[in-house]
């Protein structure tokens, strides 16, 4: 080939069947370009896909344990107050939530949470809060907890496995169950997933120290005090929040800078604040005081962090309601559980240099994170026990994230290649019992029955059980079930006004109507103005045939409570009885003025106008039953009777 004038060879070259141009065999910097995006592109892409596809294992495992919920038909105990909830059910659903923000007293709810109550609104818009959909909603929520919880571990350095260890055993734990498969426990799960993204997005939490000043950190310190208010709105147990934001940045770097302490402090205000608020509006709807002295309050706190801590290692028999601890008796484990809980505190705290502040720091957070709920100050439940499994769903983290770091850096630095396949079975083994605990531990929460009797199992003498299940049976009418539950519910307090009515409804029922009345009048000397057993004295007569006595009850009934629809049925029963027709059709127009589709009360009507020979009247009552129920067979048989 010939040489240019510099000396140089020329580059071969082609030429362009379509210009005549050359065209160089080296591909252009543009086409270079070109094929490095695109597969940079498509790397990126795989990383996404394999990066998500990480998550396949851990949902598929989550939502099976918690599977047998997802065929629920009812809530349990306290889900009532979600499913009766006028702010929630209203059909004039924008005014149930106007109700839920700005009217906290209209419901049951006693706490200022209206985030919470939202997500119901929400539901019940969507499905008209179904069970099993309900139950969904919360698991999907736990599983998103796990996932977050694995970026917060991702973002402090403990590295892929360990967060992985750590969200997974976080996911199948059993002691989470009650916080994850209770729809009313939605609170914890919801207050959960904006703790935990307050944490992810806050500068604090990240292994290596933010620069001050940045305009970014400043957009996610608010982006972090908005979900933590949210948080505060689904649950104010989250006000420890604050303290994990300095807690974090000194167990990583052994020091909090004034920049942290700065970036800390407008969540410690927020908090306490909306916690102070919470506080006092729950005072004033159920005043509590516990009479325990400060030395009593220490000891049940120790204990409570002894038992949760056994409890994370070793799920056990695990209750819904635990037996209530006597502060007076087993002085030994008492005096055990103190001293431990301060040989674990000092011994780290001493040790801190040769275990690093990693293990102190876990234990801080999770006594830090159970505070609210250590017997310290009063709160509702301790009316039933001093613990429950579901206070210590976001606590659980510090203890399962030390035991997570700590078997990853033992596999790390001292299992080869084959003993490293062993530990891995040794984890999926632990991960896979876990779950099959969760399974059969969800599958409490599908209906009334098996809860309450899941929990009489496990403690004989756990209160309001017994009547609980009661009222269950009572409910399906299986009266001959009731009567020895009850018995045993008024043995545990002989002056429960609901067991002592609920058990003479049984009584009556089976035909003992003297000792049905015998409760019902032991009731109105505990409660005079006990409507429930005035209604039930009355139907007591009734059955025993003393009308006149029966109709006087019914009376008090209505004086009391004039909108008692039950009570105007009842009186127009009794008047007919008695042959006082015109009182009868005045009592049953009572009842039908407040609820014109009381099927029972208007077939009444309809017999009565039928017997004084208003014929056209009582035809006509008929057919309004017709009009909202076409399949009632009574009212069929009796038009067709009175028409022939």
């Amino acid at each position: 080939m010939g040489k240019n004038r510099k000396g140089r060879k020329q580059q071969p070259s082609v030429v362009s069947a379509n210009n005549g141009k050359n065209i160089r065999d080296k591909p252009s910097r543009a086409s270079m370009r070109s094929s490095t995006s695109t597969a940079t592109t498509t790397n990126a892409a795989a990383a996404m896909i394999s990066h998500y596809c990480e998550y396949v294992p851990l949902v598929l495992a989550t939502f099976f344990a918690y599977s047998p919920t997802f065929k629920a038909k009812e809530g349990v105990w306290d889900d009532e107050i979600v499913f009766e909830s006028a702010q929630v059910t209203n059909p004039s659903t924008m005014a149930g939530l106007r109700d839920i923000w700005f009217d906290p007293l209209a419901g049951r709810e006693i706490h200022y949470w209206p985030m919470t109550y939202t997500s119901f609104w929400l539901e019940f818009v969507i499905h008209g809060l179904h069970p099993g959909l309900c139950h969904l909603t919360n698991v999907a929520l736990h599983f998103a907890n796990a996932c977050i919880v694995r970026r917060i571990l991702d973002n402090i350095g403990l590295g892929r496995q360990v967060s992985w260890l750590a969200a997974s055993i976080f996911a199948l734990h059993p002691i989470n169950v009650e916080s994850t498969a209770w729809i009313i426990e939605r609170k914890d799960t919801l207050s959960g997933i904006f703790y935990l993204s307050a944490l992810v997005t806050h500068p604090n939490m990240s292994a290596v120290a933010p620069s001050d000043g940045s305009a970014s950190n400043g957009a996610f310190i608010w982006l972090s005090l908005l979900l933590y208010v949210l948080g505060m709105l689904s649950k104010t147990s989250i006000v420890t929040l604050p303290a994990v934001l300095l807690l974090i940045p000194w167990a990583l770097r052994g020091r909090i800078t004034l920049s942290e302490a700065k970036r800390a402090a407008p969540f410690f205000f927020v908090g306490l604040l909306m916690a102070a608020y919470d506080v006092s509006l729950a005072k004033k709807q159920e005043p509590i005081h516990f009479n325990l002295t400060l030395m009593e309050r220490i000891l049940i706190a120790s204990r409570c962090v002894v038992f949760y801590l056994t409890k994370l290692a070793y799920p056990g028999v695990l209750m819904v309601i635990y037996p209530r601890w006597d502060v007076n008796e087993d002085t030994i484990v008492w005096a055990s559980c103190y001293a431990l809980v301060i040989a674990l505190l000092f011994g780290l705290f001493f040790l801190r240099e040769r275990l690093g502040r990693a293990p102190l720091a876990a234990l801080l957070f999770f006594g830090g994170t159970l505070f609210p709920v250590l017997g310290l100050i009063d709160y509702g439940f301790m009316t039933y026990a001093f613990v429950a499994e579901r206070f210590q769903y976001l606590a659980g983290l510090g203890p399962i994230t030390i035991v997570s770091a700590s078997v990853g850096r033992y596999v790390t630095k001292h299992c080869g290649s084959t003993r490293r396949v062993s530990a891995n079975a040794a984890m999926f083994a632990l991960l896979a019992y876990l779950a099959s605990r969760t399974y059969k531990q969800s599958s409490i929460y599908q209906n009334q029955e098996v809860f309450w009797t899941h929990i009489i199992d496990a403690n004989p003498i756990a209160k309001s059980a017994h009547l609980n299940l009661a009222n269950e049976f009572l409910r399906q009418e299986l009266w001959a079930k009731t009567e020895p539950l009850y018995a045993t519910a008024l043995e545990q307090n002989p002056n429960e006004p609901k067991a002592l009515v609920n058990i003479a409804i049984a009584l009556e029922k089976l035909g003992k109507y003297e000792e049905a009345s015998k409760h019902l009048e032991q009731c109105l000397r505990l409660q005079p103005s006990n409507v429930k057993a005035l209604n039930g004295l009355g139907n007591v007569m009734s059955s025993l045939g003393r009308h006149e006595d029966a109709a006087t009850y019914f009376k008090r009934v209505i004086a009391l409570n004039p909108k008692n629809t039950v009570a105007w049925n009842n009186m127009g029963n009794e008047n007919a009885r008695l042959g006082r027709f015109e009182d009868a059709v005045d009592a049953y127009k009572g009842a039908l003025h407040i609820n014109p589709r009381y099927t029972k009360c208007r077939l009444g009507l309809a017999y009565v106008l039928g017997v004084l020979g208003r014929k056209d009247e009582a035809i006509e009552e008929y057919h309004n039953i017709l009009s909202y129920e076409p399949s009632n067979v009574a009212a069929k048989e009796r038009l067709a009777k009175l028409q022939s």
